[in-house]
């Protein structure tokens, strides 16, 4: 979406703007994504870099947390939960010792954490890690979800 809308704007720039946009040009280069791209591999991004999205849906039987995860190894995750807090980890192997002619993408470490309430039951929690995406199953405590009742006024 970022990109169509930068190409959007560039595309249908006024005269003024688009001077402005070859003034910024001339100062910073062409090569602006590469300078971009060095500081997010010097440190800046890697606070930002390793979080990993979640998608929560909810069912009539449970919520259904997804985690996308491309190109992680299953048998690396961990999943755990303490004190009502739902804990989902990744620890890559150690760096090979490859050499790299171009590199964009390295397995990172990771945690995610997620606050359960007393609606979950916490012993039938399942996993599965399927084209990319880790897939949390918190079934629904029955007995927590009764329909509210309406209470007559004398």
């Amino acid at each position: 979406m970022y990109n169509r809308q930068a190409k959007f704007h560039c595309d249908n720039m006024s005269q003024g703007n688009h001077e402005a946009w070859t003034s910024f040009r001339k100062h910073f280069g062409d090569n602006m994504s590469e300078k971009m791209n060095r500081r997010f591999q010097s440190g800046m991004g890697k606070r930002f870099s390793n979080r990993k999205s979640v998608n929560i849906i909810e069912t009539a039987d449970a919520y259904i947390l997804k985690l996308y995860a491309a190109g992680l190894r299953k048998d690396l995750f961990t999943i755990s939960i303490e004190e009502d807090v739902l804990n989902i980890s990744y620890q890559p192997e150690a760096a090979t010792e490859d050499k790299f002619i171009y590199e964009e993408y390295r397995p990172t470490a990771f945690e995610r954490a997620f606050k359960l309430n007393d609606k979950v039951l916490k012993d039938q929690i399942g996993a599965a890690y399927t084209d990319g995406v880790l897939e949390v199953t918190l079934p629904k405590d029955p007995e927590a979800h009764k329909p509210g009742q309406s209470i007559e006024i004398r």
